[in-house]
């Protein structure tokens, strides 16, 4: 670990993770020609200050509510209408679509032959981007189970939130 004398750097490419730690997890990303404060370098990682401005109403000092990033479920899952919850959710680009991977769990007391549910993908200012399928097939009550859907037409970087919903089931 070598600590340099307060110097600036700037991102030189479109996109880059900050992370907590060296190769640890993502806390963010820093967008093309973002101005860094450079505090300490360890190996090929440099630990870096953001200095910029952002909406205090977006904001909050209150840790109990403070939640994950919108691209990702909680732990234990989101409850949905219907009797559903879902976990473990990822968006991932794959062949120029978004593929959504995750578990769903089925608390509505009633056997499916079939469910549906819509994830409707929203943009930075809250318009409707797409919205895709998801469906499980043999849905027993209590049961949980993983699934993954395609969405085409959605660019993956214009993502800001997701939401999922219990279509019918029958």
């Amino acid at each position: 670990m070598s600590i340099h004398p307060a110097r600036t750097l700037r991102v030189k490419v479109d996109r880059e993770n900050l992370r907590k730690t060296p190769g640890g997890q993502k806390v963010g990303e820093l967008l093309k020609d973002t101005e860094l404060k450079v505090i300490e370098t360890e190996r090929r990682w440099v630990k870096v200050e953001v200095v910029g401005w952002i909406w205090r109403d977006s904001t909050t000092a209150d840790k109990t509510r403070m939640s994950k990033s919108p691209l990702e479920s909680e732990a234990k899952g989101k409850r949905i209408s219907g009797g559903f919850s879902y976990k473990n959710i990822k968006l991932i680009k794959s062949l120029g679509m978004v593929k959504v991977v995750g578990e769903m769990a089925n608390y509505s007391g009633k056997d499916y032959k079939v469910a549906r549910f819509i994830i409707s993908f929203y943009d930075q200012k809250g318009r409707l981007l797409e919205t895709g399928d998801i469906l499980i097939n043999n849905f027993s009550k209590g049961q949980r189970k993983p699934f993954y859907a395609y969405v085409e037409n959605l660019k993956y970087d214009n993502i800001s939130r997701y939401k999922i919903q219990f279509d019918f089931g029958m």
